[in-house]
């Protein structure tokens, strides 16, 4: 699965776009090692655009690690864009009471 930013262009000044953002939630992830998300930002011809976000909650997990997580920043002659983030968290089992203060 891919969110990357596009490649600036062109003959004036431009950045590369920034990633894009990926959003799982499912009861049973199940991955191999062919598996990729990616949210990278693009490259400009001035500066990179920053690496988007990949966020997967899950149940229960059966990728056993194998997927793969890009969030790179782009590239540019004048700068480089920040990284994206990743988070992988854990979904409550059902019945499950959860308190926010």
């Amino acid at each position: 699965m891919s969110a990357n930013g596009t490649s600036g262009s062109g003959s004036g000044y431009y950045g590369g776009g920034s990633g894009g953002g990926i959003y799982l939630t499912c009861r049973t992830f199940i991955g191999n090692t062919n598996g990729l998300l990616r949210a990278n930002g693009g490259a400009g011809n001035r500066y990179g655009g920053g690496g988007g976000r990949i966020a997967v909650w899950r149940m229960y997990d059966n990728s056993a690690g194998a997927v793969s997580n890009y969030v790179n920043a782009g590239t540019g002659p004048s700068g480089t864009g920040a990284v994206g983030t990743v988070v992988w968290r854990w979904l409550p089992a059902p019945g499950t009471i959860v308190s926010f203060r």
